[in-house]
C-alpha cells in the first residue's frame, strides 16, 4: 500500500480522482441497535458459511442443523446438513447494512412483510433452534422399539425393529425382513 491510501478524507464532497480509504468501504454493520433476532434468506449452500462470517463480527447466528450418518465404503461418516435449506437467524445489536452484505453474497434476503425485516420473538427462535433436536429425535429408534410403516403397501403396519445401521433401519414384516430409511417409520406412541 502506498500513503496515499492514508491520507485523510478532505472535508469536501468526494470527487472522481479522490483516494477513499479503506476504512470508508462499506461495513456490513452499522451503527448500534436494541438486540433483535432476524430471520436471513442466504444463498444455496452457504448456510454455514454465513453463520461463520455473521459470528466473525460478534453476532449470534445459527442454522438449525441435523446430523445425518452416511456409510461410504465402509467408513462412517457424519454429515452436518441444514434442517432448513438457505434460512440463517442471527441476533443483531448493530444495524445491518443490507447492501454490503448482499454485495459479500452473504445474505440474499431477509424475512420481511411489507417492506421491514420481520423481528422474531424469543420463543420463536428458541422453536426454530430446537427444530433440529426435534428432527433428530424422530428420526431416533433402536432394536426392538415397535414402529409403525409410515409409507409404502405396508402403511400403518406395526413392526419391530431389529437392528440399525446409519439412516436405515432393518425391520421385520410379516417374516420378511425390510430395510427402510429411519425417517419413513414412525414411533408406535405416536401414531
Amino acid at each position: 500500500m502506498t500513503a496515499a491510501w492514508r491520507r485523510p478524507v478532505p472535508d469536501r464532497p468526494l470527487r472522481v480522482g479522490d483516494v477513499v480509504p479503506m476504512e470508508r468501504r462499506y461495513e456490513p454493520l452499522g451503527e448500534d441497535i436494541p438486540p433483535v433476532w432476524l430471520a436471513l434468506l442466504v444463498p444455496p449452500r452457504k448456510d454455514f458459511a454465513a453463520v461463520d462470517f455473521l459470528k466473525r463480527k460478534g453476532l449470534m447466528a445459527f442454522a438449525p442443523s441435523v446430523t445425518k450418518v452416511r456409510y461410504r465404503r465402509g467408513v462412517r461418516n457424519e454429515l452436518r446438513l441444514p434442517a432448513v435449506p438457505g434460512l440463517v437467524v442471527a441476533k443483531f445489536t448493530r444495524a445491518p447494512q443490507w447492501e454490503a452484505l448482499r454485495s459479500r453474497r452473504i445474505v440474499s434476503g431477509v424475512l420481511s412483510q411489507g417492506g421491514l425485516p420481520v423481528a422474531l420473538r424469543e420463543d420463536q427462535v428458541r422453536r426454530i433452534d430446537g427444530l433440529s433436536a426435534a428432527l433428530a429425535e424422530r428420526m431416533r429408534c433402536k432394536p426392538g422399539d415397535m414402529v409403525r410403516l409410515a409409507h409404502g403397501p405396508l402403511a400403518g403396519y406395526l413392526v419391530e425393529v431389529t437392528a440399525v445401521r446409519g439412516s436405515k433401519a432393518i425391520c421385520t414384516a410379516l417374516g420378511i425382513n425390510v430395510v427402510l430409511p429411519v425417517d419413513e417409520v414412525e414411533d408406535a406412541k405416536d401414531a
